[in-house]
């Protein structure tokens, strides 16, 4: 039986891809924000990522637009056409975990912060993907785990244009952003 302790203990120790080999991939870190410059942000955990995993990567607004044109360029016109800057995130860092696999972690997560935000870990973990439940029963984007070219990213991917379309018109912009891109559209 899997828990957040052990993941954690694994990810930690071992440093190693989730399908790899721990000498030749190592697990890679990812996150992402605006630019390249996070200074004097608070919440800025990218410093204690890097330190301690050896793939880490902070993935900017400009280089996710180049992934989307071109890695998913069917989405590069709803990526970019969202009306919230959380939307594209949301939508970002389910492409990063398809296309590269590894742990996303938003930029207020810190590492220390791991075990408790993922809680007991369920079956998807053994399948090879991992999405944390939060309060209430709903799927928390705060961590991800994957491996590469995971089929359920790729679905979830492939759902956004049809949850775009649905709810696009919804009046008040965090429910939007909720049924779009969010929780549920996990």
């Amino acid at each position: 039986d899997i828990n957040a302790s052990d993941l954690v203990d694994y990810l930690m120790s071992a440093n190693t891809q989730l399908d790899g080999d721990a000498t030749t991939q190592p697990l890679g870190v990812h996150q992402t924000w605006k630019t390249r410059e996070m200074l004097g942000l608070h919440f800025n955990s990218a410093p204690e990522w890097n330190k301690t995993f050896s793939a880490y990567t902070l993935h900017t607004d400009r280089e996710l637009l180049d992934m989307f044109g071109e890695q998913y360029p069917a989405l590069l016109r709803l990526y970019t056409g969202y009306a919230n800057n959380v939307q594209r995130a949301d939508v970002a860092r389910v492409a990063l975990m398809h296309q590269y696999g590894g742990l996303y972690a938003d930029v207020d997560a810190f590492p220390m912060n791991l075990s408790s935000r993922l809680g007991a870990l369920p079956q998807a973990v053994i399948d090879r993907a991992y999405i944390p439940i939060g309060a209430g029963g709903v799927a928390s984007n705060h961590y991800l785990l994957a491996d590469k070219g995971n089929p359920f990213l790729r679905y979830v991917l492939d759902s956004y244009p049809k949850l775009h379309r649905r709810w696009r018109w919804f009046v008040f912009p965090y429910l939007r952003v909720f049924f779009t891109t969010g929780p549920c559209g996990l």
